[in-house]
């Protein structure tokens, strides 16, 4: 009867209850005989390791985080109280066997944290010799964790015990849908015997069917997909079978021994615990950090749905513009507002909304009437005093006016681009003139020169931040706080001016002046942290289906624009006479759908 209990409470149901039983029970030694049992302290060292792959393999393949946001990750899992905590809240400390000395007793903190552990580790090895994939014990791993997690986090600010599922619908196993399957460790319809093990439905023994969770841990399914494509791991057909197959280690203790646990950056508490411990004790994590995360999740969807909301409207609005014309100048024009390969681009669900609205702002009536907008800005400007430092300038200069534009209105966020685009365009220019083109050949081929350390591609991003450091602060000493102050700077410059030079080699400069840059007309803000929050392969992947949908259409409408773009940054706006788009009534190119308005710019 403790068996099934255990197994409602967690939403899993072995395929070998024999598993489970070994997890609850605790290890015993005697002192008058000499006898001893290890009882689940192997599954629960397994249970460690399993927690840390899952952590690990979450951060890394479905954040597309990096080595060091899986080394600062700080579960709550690795604490000893916390896992004692959900032992309490789930009824677990009353199914437990304990150690004859101790079987009159409460369990202690360490019992059922161990206890805790040996299940987990039960649940992976119950996984694991079913032969499943290894993003499907991931998975549902994940989906376990998690909903422990939101236990912990309502037991604490509530003062509540509630049950680990409950009928709310945040408190449900999201992996009916993603996997589905009639072999033993699958999750599969609601009809199905309940012998088979699984996540366990929160109403009945039987399995979850269809059901959502907070976290949206249904996209981690959705990247499973392009984790195959992946160099770093391999699950394919070789995959099924032993884990330790699969992450290619004779076994889990090495990983055990090693882990990366440090705390976060600015910590004031450092953990006692050796740099090879996966657990920190009995510090307590606080319960307003875990808050924090669950409020940040919240915002996150909020600022999706209304992102969806509103490409949805301006997707409206523009096919209204576009009505009365012919069925195929409609046609046209509608691969200008959306495609549905956009979602193929980015596998991350969160950033599909934001590039859908950059596709359909990018050379809109919107954008336009911003940068208009900004014209009129400069000529206003220029009459009380020289705005723009113009285009040629020396690189620091150039640096200097960059710092200056920093977190200033639209215009300056334009000028800013501007300034960063040409900035490593001519340090990239001067690299290449100093090393030229490296070209091996039959004579220089193996002649015992040892290969430049590192990934060529790195180093080549590594050298142009020096090149660019040297170019403007060419005395600066090397290790200096100013120095690696700077350097840092330069760097996130480097990425943005990589993200931009996409589009500026695809139609020119003037397609900076297309972008929605936070004017007033734009309801849309394309900030550069937003840019900076998708990797190159991302962007590199968007401008080439933008560039075959749009290239040509937004080629020209940057060529038309141009002209009053470099009038703006060398100065000259305030001499130079009025361009087509400062002469365009706004109300008329409020009208207009997009792809109609170059007729208005020749």
């Amino acid at each position: 009867m403790e068996i099934e209990q255990v197994q409602a409470q967690i939403g899993y149901q072995f395929a070998g209850p024999d598993r489970l039983r070994l997890a609850l029970t605790a290890a015993h030694r005697s002192g008058i005989d000499g006898t001893s049992d290890d009882g689940n302290r192997g599954l629960a060292k397994l249970g460690m390791c399993a927690v840390e792959m899952t952590e690990t393999y979450w951060t890394i393949i479905v954040e597309k985080g990096t080595s060091k946001d899986a080394n600062v990750q700080d579960h709550w899992f690795k604490n000893k109280r916390k896992r004692a905590s959900v032992c309490r809240i789930l009824g677990i400390d009353h199914c437990l066997t304990q150690s004859v000395r101790q079987q009159d007793r409460a369990p202690s903190t360490d019992v059922l944290a161990t206890a805790l552990s040996a299940i987990l580790g039960a649940i992976w090895l119950d996984l694991q010799t079913q032969n499943r994939d290894f993003p499907i014990i991931v998975e549902q791993t994940f989906a376990i964790l998690r909903n422990m997690e939101t236990a912990i986090a309502r037991a604490e600010s509530t003062g509540t015990a509630p049950g680990l599922f409950s009928t709310d619908d945040e408190m449900s196993s999201p992996f009916s849908h993603n996997i589905q399957g009639s072999q033993a460790g699958s999750v599969i319809e609601a009809h199905t015997n309940p012998e088979s093990s699984g996540i366990l439905n929160p109403d009945s023994n039987h399995l979850a069917h269809d059901q959502s969770h907070p976290y949206d841990i249904a996209s981690f399914s959705n990247s499973i997909d392009f984790v195959q494509d992946l160099d770093i791991f391999d699950f394919g057909s070789d995959a099924v079978g032993s884990i330790w197959n699969c992450i290619g280690l004779p076994g889990m203790n090495e990983i055990a021994d090693n882990p990366y646990n440090m705390p976060y950056p600015g910590s004031k508490e450092v953990s006692t615990a050796k740099r090879g411990s996966i657990d920190t004790g009995d510090g307590s994590q606080p319960a307003a950090k875990m808050r924090k995360t669950q409020k940040r999740a919240r915002s996150e969807h909020a600022d999706r749905n209304d992102e969806t909301a509103l490409h949805q409207r301006l997707l409206q609005e523009q096919l209204e513009k576009s009505k009365d014309l012919p069925c195929q100048i409609r046609s046209s024009l509608g691969a200008l507002l959306d495609h549905p390969e956009i979602s193929n681009v980015v596998p991350d669900d969160a950033q599909v909304p934001r590039l859908r609205l950059l596709y359909i702002t990018i050379g809109s009536c919107q954008s336009l009437l911003g940068f208009k907008d900004m014209l009129h800005t400069a000529r206003n400007l220029s009459n009380i005093h020289s705005h723009s430092a113009g285009s040629d300038l020396r690189p620091p200069e150039r640096y200097a006016e960059i710092c200056r534009l920093d977190n200033q209105e639209a215009l300056s966020v334009l000028l800013r681009r501007y300034h960063v685009v040409e900035l490593f365009r001519k340090a990239q220019t001067s690299l290449f003139q100093d090393r030229g083109l490296i070209v091996e050949t039959p004579s220089t081929h193996m002649t015992g020169q040892r290969a430049m350390p590192g990934n060529p591609a790195n180093r080549a991003q590594a050298d142009l931040t020096e090149e660019v450091l040297g170019m403007i602060l060419p005395g600066l000493a090397n290790g200096s706080p100013d120095y690696q102050k700077t350097r840092r700077h330069i760097s996130q410059l480097r990425r943005l001016a990589n993200i931009l030079t996409i589009w500026t080699d695809f139609y020119g400069l003037g397609v900076l002046a297309l972008l929605p840059s936070g004017a007033n007309q734009s309801e849309f803000n394309l900030t550069d942290y937003m840019l900076l929050n998708m990797t190159e392969k991302r962007i590199k992947a968007f401008s080439t289906l933008l560039c075959r949908h749009q290239g040509q259409y937004l080629e020209a409408l940057s060529k038309a624009v141009e002209p009053a773009l470099m009038a703006l940054v060398d100065g000259r706006l305030s001499t130079s006479a009025a361009f087509s788009i400062e002469i365009l009534d706004s109300q008329v190119l409020e009208r207009v759908p997009k792809g109609c308005v170059f007729d208005f710019l020749r």
